[in-house]
């Protein structure tokens, strides 16, 4: 395992490593500037650019929200989606009429251990033509109404 170290000394390895992890994961929980929603949504997405995989532009999949938030959102896609995409997305809500037309960027890309599957972070862009407004507020009421019940 670790050559030369005693049990306690591996020990201490072990738990710095755990340590350093922790603080990571509280320091990107703490970037956050919008409460997140464990929510599975459906999406539709359009890859409008990629320049790390230009075969993918304009490529079109449904996928599922993992969880959502008034700026970003965590999907589940079959494929990858290369750092840096540039999406169109439609969200489709349960128990809501019509979809919310977002734009966004993917932040990251991670293959789902022992899975095919990829978990995969998007940015969300305000546009003009975006219904990012809508979105926002649509979740601050679902946010609303969790705390509440």
């Amino acid at each position: 395992m670790l050559p030369g170290k005693t049990g306690c000394e591996r020990e201490e390895v072990f738990r710095t490593i755990r340590s350093t992890r922790e603080k990571r994961m509280r320091k990107r929980r703490e970037r956050r500037r919008h409460r997140r929603l464990k929510q599975r949504q459906r999406i539709f997405i359009q890859i409008l650019e990629s320049d790390r995989e230009p075969s993918l532009n304009g490529k079109t999949c449904y996928c599922s929200a993992v969880d959502i938030s008034a700026t970003g959102l965590q999907v589940e896609l079959d494929q990858e989606a290369p750092q840096g995409c540039v999406l169109d997305l439609w969200v489709e809500v349960a128990g809501r009429s019509g979809r919310y037309f977002l734009t966004g960027t993917v932040r990251w890309c991670l293959q789902e251990e022992g899975r095919s599957k990829y978990l995969v972070g998007v940015e969300l862009t305000e546009g003009t033509s975006t219904d990012a407004t809508e979105w926002a507020d649509f979740l601050s009421e679902r946010s609303d109404e969790n705390e509440n019940s």
